[in-house]
C-alpha cells in the first residue's frame, strides 16, 4: 500500500512539474523579459510576431489570415488593446480570437468571436454593414495580446498594404505573404525599409514574402509630417480586379478612373421634377459661381452626412434619388448628388477620390493603386477651379479646409482618371482678426470685451467649439485652445450665424483680478489677453526631419488697455519686427496719455507649412524672439496708493 501511495505522489509531482514547465515555456515565449533591451528603449509597444497571409484565388475572391502578438508596455499604446473589423457584402470576418498574457507571458484570459460586440454600420448605406469590436482591459502594464483572425473577400479593389511598424513601436518579427495568379499583374513598392524579400514561382501562381526582424523604435520627431515618410511600408496591388461583379483595370490612373466613371452609371441623374427644382432655385443667378453656391448652400441646410470610409460597402454611390428622398448620404453619395444637381443647371463637375485627414500612405503618379478614403467635388474653370467639400454643413463654398487640401486626388472624368493635387490655402485665406478692449478698474478688476472675425480654418475651429456649445465648454476652449489669461470669473458669448463670412464671435470676460501680479502700487499686466503665437516650437539640436505646420494662416490682433485716471505708465515695450521665409511677426506698442490707453497691435503669419530641417534652428530663433515679445508686461503705477 505504501509503495502504491509513493507511486501516486510521484505521478502527481510529475503533473505539477509539467504544468509549471508549461507556464515557464509560455514565459519564455511571450514574457517581457524575452524582449531585448534594444527593442524596449523608447518603445510604448513591441510587435513580438506578426504573420499576415493574403491568398487571392480570383479577381474578386481572397482570404486574409492574420496572426499578431503585441506587448503593450504602457498606457500610451493602449490603442493596441482595441480590436475592430468591418464587414459588409464584400468582406466577412469568418473567425477571430484574442488571447491575453501577463508580463511573464502566462495566459490570463482568452476571448472568442462570440464574446465580441457586433454593431450595425452605415445607417442603411452599407449592405450587411457591421463591425466587430472588443477592448482588452489592462489592469497592469506590460500586457501582451495575441490576435488571430480570418477574413473572406468577395470583391477586391484594395489589397491590404502592410505598415510593418507603428510610431513608438519596435518589432521583433513581422512577415507579410501574398499568393495570387501570375496573370493578375501584381505590383509592389517598398518604402523606408530593408526587407528580407523572396518570390516563389508556383506555376500558375506566385508567392511574395516580406519579412523584418529586430527593428528598434523609429525616431519620428514632433510635427514631422505623415508617418509614411519614415515607417517601413510595402504597398502592393494587382492590375486586374473585380468589385461588385464589375471587373476593372488598375494598370493606370486613367483606366481606374474610367472604371469608376462607368461604375457610377446613371446614379448621378435626377428626376425631371428634381431638375426643375434646381433650375428654379438658381433662376435669378447669372454666373456659374453664383449658381453653384446657391445649390451648395441648399445642400448644407438640407442634407446630412453619414461617416463611412470610402470602400466600405463598395464604391458605387447611391443614386441621387436616394439622397434626395432620405436627405443624407456618405461622402460619395453627397458628392454624386451635388454633381447631379449642378448638371441639372448646366454646370459640369467631376467627383474626385482623395484622402481626408493625414494619409496613411502616399499616392504616387507612377504607382496606381486604390488608397483613398474620401470623395470631394471639382468644378473645372479656366483659371481657378472650384473645389467643394460636400459632407460639411459648416465649410464655406469653394473651401476644402485642412482635411483634404493639398492632397493628391483622382478626378473621375468621362475620359478616365486624372491625378491632380487639390489646392493649398494661403495665409490670407485663414485669417483671425481680433480686437480686445480691457477696461481696467482701480481695484485691479477688469471687463474684457473681445471680438473675433474668423475665416477659413479659424472659422471651422470657432464653429466647432463655440456654436451652440455649453458655456463651460466655451470657457475651456478660450483657456485651453486660445490660451486666454486665466482667472476668468464669468463669460458671455454671442456668436454669429455659421454661414457668415467672416464668422463673428463677441465675448465679455470679467476678471476680479486682471493684473498678473501687484508690487506695491505697481500693476504688472500681460500685453495681450490671449497668446497670439501658440505653436509648439521646441529646442532641438541637429533636427533631422522637416517641421510641418497644419496650414498657413494670419492673425491680426489689436488689444487696447483702458486704465483709470491717476495711473501712469511705468514701462512700455519697444515692439518687434521679424520676418523669415516661413513666418513673419510684427508688434507695436502705442501710448495715448490723453485717452489713458495703451494699444498693442500684433500681426503674425505662417507663410509656409513645411520648414526644412536645415532651417529649424532659424525657426527656433524666430520663435524665441516672438515668445519674448509676447511675455512683455505693461507696468502701470497707481499713484493714489
Amino acid at each position: 500500500m505504501a509503495s502504491k501511495n509513493k507511486y501516486l505522489y510521484f505521478v502527481f509531482f510529475l503533473i505539477i512539474l509539467s504544468i509549471n514547465n508549461k507556464s515557464f515555456a509560455q514565459s519564455l515565449k511571450y514574457g517581457t523579459n524575452q524582449i531585448p533591451d534594444s527593442l524596449r528603449n523608447n518603445a510604448n509597444s513591441v510587435r513580438r510576431e506578426k504573420t499576415k497571409q493574403f491568398i487571392v484565388t480570383g479577381f474578386g475572391t481572397a482570404t486574409l489570415n492574420e496572426h499578431e502578438v503585441i506587448t503593450v508596455l504602457n498606457s500610451k499604446a493602449k490603442n493596441n488593446l482595441v480590436f475592430m473589423r468591418y464587414s459588409d457584402k464584400f468582406r466577412k470576418l469568418e473567425n477571430a480570437n484574442i488571447i491575453v498574457y501577463d508580463s511573464n507571458g502566462v495566459k490570463i484570459n482568452s476571448y472568442s468571436q462570440k464574446e465580441m460586440s457586433i454593431s450595425g454600420y452605415g445607417e442603411g448605406l452599407v449592405d450587411d454593414g457591421r463591425y466587430t469590436y472588443f477592448v482588452v482591459t489592462a489592469v497592469n502594464y506590460p500586457i501582451t495580446v495575441e490576435l488571430n483572425a480570418t477574413t473572406k473577400f468577395k470583391g477586391i479593389l484594395r489589397y491590404p498594404y502592410e505598415i510593418f511598424q507603428d510610431k513608438d513601436q519596435s518589432v521583433q518579427s513581422s512577415t507579410t505573404i501574398i499568393t495570387l495568379p501570375k496573370s493578375f499583374g501584381f505590383r509592389y513598392k517598398e518604402l523606408n525599409g530593408k526587407f528580407q524579400f523572396s518570390r516563389i514561382d508556383q506555376g500558375v501562381n506566385e508567392t511574395y514574402k516580406w519579412e523584418v526582424k529586430n527593428l528598434p523604435v523609429k525616431n519620428i520627431e514632433y510635427n514631422a509630417g505623415p508617418a509614411y515618410l519614415y515607417l517601413p511600408i510595402v504597398l502592393y496591388t494587382a492590375n486586374k480586379f473585380e468589385m461588385d461583379n464589375n471587373p476593372g483595370d488598375l494598370s493606370s490612373w486613367k483606366n481606374y478612373g474610367r472604371w469608376y466613371y462607368d461604375l457610377t452609371g446613371n446614379a448621378n441623374t435626377l428626376s425631371a421634377e428634381d431638375q426643375d427644382f434646381y433650375k428654379n432655385l438658381v433662376q435669378d443667378k447669372n454666373s456659374t459661381l453664383e449658381k453653384a453656391k446657391a445649390i451648395y448652400d441648399y445642400m448644407q441646410e438640407n442634407m446630412r452626412y453619414v461617416s463611412i470610409q470610402l470602400g466600405i460597402g463598395g464604391l458605387k454611390p447611391f443614386p441621387a434619388s436616394f439622397v434626395n428622398t432620405r436627405k443624407y448620404g456618405d461622402c460619395k453619395a453627397l458628392s454624386n448628388y451635388m454633381q447631379a444637381a449642378l448638371s441639372a443647371v448646366g454646370i459640369k463637375s467631376y467627383v474626385a477620390l482623395t484622402n481626408g485627414g493625414t494619409p496613411f500612405w502616399p499616392i504616387f503618379n507612377s504607382f496606381p493603386m486604390e488608397a483613398f478614403n474620401h470623395v470631394i467635388l471639382c468644378i473645372p474653370q479656366q483659371k481657378d477651379s472650384i473645389w467643394l467639400e460636400c459632407t460639411s454643413n459648416n465649410t464655406d463654398f469653394g473651401v476644402l479646409g485642412a482635411f483634404t487640401e493639398n492632397h493628391q486626388s483622382l478626378l473621375i472624368t468621362e475620359n478616365g482618371g486624372q491625378l491632380v493635387r487639390a489646392p493649398q490655402t494661403k495665409k490670407d485665406e485663414n485669417i483671425k482678426i481680433s480686437k480686445n478692449i480691457i477696461h481696467l478698474n482701480e481695484d485691479g478688476s477688469a471687463l474684457v470685451n473681445c471680438s473675433f472675425e474668423n475665416t477659413g480654418e479659424f472659422k471651422q475651429e470657432a464653429i466647432a467649439n463655440l456654436f451652440q456649445q455649453r458655456l463651460q465648454d466655451i470657457k475651456d476652449y478660450f483657456l485651453g485652445n486660445l490660451k486666454f489669461k486665466t482667472g476668468i470669473d464669468s463669460i458671455e458669448v454671442k456668436e454669429g450665424r455659421k454661414h457668415q463670412i467672416p464668422y463673428p464671435v463677441n465675448t465679455n470676460f470679467y476678471y476680479s483680478q486682471y493684473p498678473d501680479f501687484l508690487t506695491g502700487s505697481k500693476f504688472f499686466i500681460s500685453s495681450r489677453p490671449y497668446r497670439i503665437f501658440t505653436e509648439d516650437i521646441r529646442q532641438m539640436k541637429n533636427r533631422t526631419q522637416d517641421f510641418y505646420f497644419k496650414y498657413p494662416y494670419t492673425i491680426i490682433d489689436t488689444s487696447v488697455l483702458k486704465y483709470p485716471k491717476g495711473f501712469t505708465v511705468e514701462q512700455l515695450p519697444s515692439g518687434l519686427r521679424e520676418s523669415k521665409p516661413f513666418a513673419s511677426y510684427m508688434s507695436e506698442y502705442i501710448l495715448d496719455t490723453a485717452k489713458n490707453e495703451i494699444s498693442v497691435i500684433t500681426q503674425f503669419s505662417i507663410k509656409q507649412i513645411i520648414v526644412k530641417n536645415k532651417d529649424y534652428e532659424e525657426l527656433e530663433s524666430f520663435a524665441e524672439k516672438v515668445y519674448a515679445d509676447m511675455r512683455q508686461k505693461l507696468v502701470l503705477d497707481n499713484n493714489a496708493l
